[in-house]
């Protein structure tokens, strides 16, 4: 699967959120964090660790991307699989990551998002605040998953995201080409 996103800055989450819910889907609560494991002295586009809670789920995902940029949109070809649910260590999460270090990894930076998700017209919304080793604010994420990264599937989806970050009340020139992990490397 291909993950065609698009984010933004977002001035006044409230509202935003307001505009989110009176189109989209009923707006779940949800938490993210991420861990970035590389080959020591590795680039950033590792493996990726993510403790994800959505009102009373909690589970790890573990996932890899090949990453690609077309101006403002991100085209990742994304693969990923579930550890398990609950704590870290009931989880497999602790041990998973003693793995990777045993392997040479390293983890190489952190990251949390929170904030609410929505549904809408085959497109998840996040307003979310990201954070790390410092708070990057607050950001509309919009995503679409596609089986394929043709350029007409990728010009069609970027219409679509453009239209909902409309919807939204956020305008183009807000949009953020830069990924979050070299927002929060610098």
């Amino acid at each position: 699967m291909f993950e065609i996103e698009l984010k933004a800055h977002v001035d006044n989450p409230e509202d935003c959120k307001k505009s989110l819910s009176g189109f989209g889907s009923e707006g779940e609560a949800f938490s993210k964090e991420d861990s970035y494991w590389v080959v020591s002295n590795g680039n950033i586009s590792g493996l990726r660790v993510r403790r994800e809670k959505t009102g009373e789920k909690e589970l790890v995902k573990v996932s890899w991307k090949k990453k690609e940029k077309q101006n403002e949109l991100e085209i990742n070809e994304e693969n990923e699989f579930e550890l398990g649910a609950g704590s870290a260590k009931a989880c497999g999460q602790e041990n998973f990551e003693k793995f990777l270090e045993l392997l040479g990894l390293e983890k190489k930076l952190s990251k949390q998002k929170n904030g609410w998700s929505w549904q809408y017209n085959g497109i998840t919304a996040e307003l979310c605040e990201v954070s790390g080793k410092k708070n990057l604010g607050w950001f509309l994420e919009l995503e679409i998953m596609a089986a394929e990264n043709s350029a007409q599937t990728i010009a069609g989806a970027r219409k679509k995201l453009l239209m909902m970050l409309e919807k939204s009340g956020i305008g183009k020139d807000k949009i953020e080409s830069r990924y979050y992990a070299d927002m929060l490397d610098n």
